[in-house]
């Protein structure tokens, strides 16, 4: 299960990344572009709503892959205590014949 954490969380982190280094890279040609301030100034708040929108998507995203990956967790060791408890009843009537 561990690997899975860190695959799960190194293609979070490789998006993220992406997202963030997406907007800087527009954010520096809508600086450079020839618009005028107001414009550019829109433009740049647009695609710094749109890019806080995907980041909450993503955040949500890995929020339900967690949940998923503790519900797995629980289960597994819900079944490892269950053969566990059927490992010792069976220990208790073994010991006592």
């Amino acid at each position: 299960m561990e690997n899975g954490n860190r695959k799960s969380g190194s293609a979070g982190s490789f998006l993220l990344g992406s997202l963030i280094g997406g907007a800087a890279g527009y954010i520096a040609a809508m600086l450079l572009a020839p618009r005028s301030g107001e414009e550019t100034q829109a433009e740049i708040r647009a695609q710094a709503m749109a890019l806080r929108q995907k980041a909450n998507e993503v955040m949500l995203e890995g929020r339900r892959s967690l949940d998923q990956q503790v519900d797995r967790g629980r289960h597994t060791v819900a079944d490892w205590l269950e053969q566990g408890s059927a490992i010792l009843e069976e220990r208790a009537k073994e010991l006592s014949n």
